[in-house]
C-alpha cells in the first residue's frame, strides 16, 4: 500500500494487485474505513467515486487505486467520452 497525494491534490491510496489476496475484501474494507476511520471522519475527507477501486487499464503497472479528497478541494472528473461532446 502507498498512500500519497497526487497532482490533483487528492489523497491516492493504492494497492499493487498482486498483493491483493482478493479484491471484493478489500473494497470491502475500503468502504468501512471511509464511514468508520477517525482521521477520515475528523478531516471530513470524501470518496472520489470515479477513482474508489479504480485499475487503470491502458498502464502498464498493477495498481488498484482509492482517491479521497478533503473538503475545500473542488473535484471535477473530466470524462474522455464527455470531452467529445463538448
Amino acid at each position: 500500500m502507498l498512500c500519497v497525494a497526487n497532482p490533483n491534490d487528492f489523497i491516492e491510496i493504492k494497492f499493487d494487485l498482486a498483493t491483493v489476496d482478493n479484491k471484493l475484501g478489500l473494497h470491502s474494507y475500503m468502504n468501512t474505513m471511509i464511514n468508520t476511520n477517525a482521521d477520515i471522519c475528523k478531516y471530513q475527507l470524501r470518496k472520489i467515486s470515479h477513482y474508489w477501486g479504480y485499475i487503470d487499464k491502458d498502464s502498464d503497472t498493477n495498481f488498484v487505486y482509492y482517491m479521497l479528497a478533503p473538503p475545500w478541494l473542488k473535484i471535477y472528473v473530466v470524462s474522455e467520452v464527455l470531452s467529445l461532446f463538448f
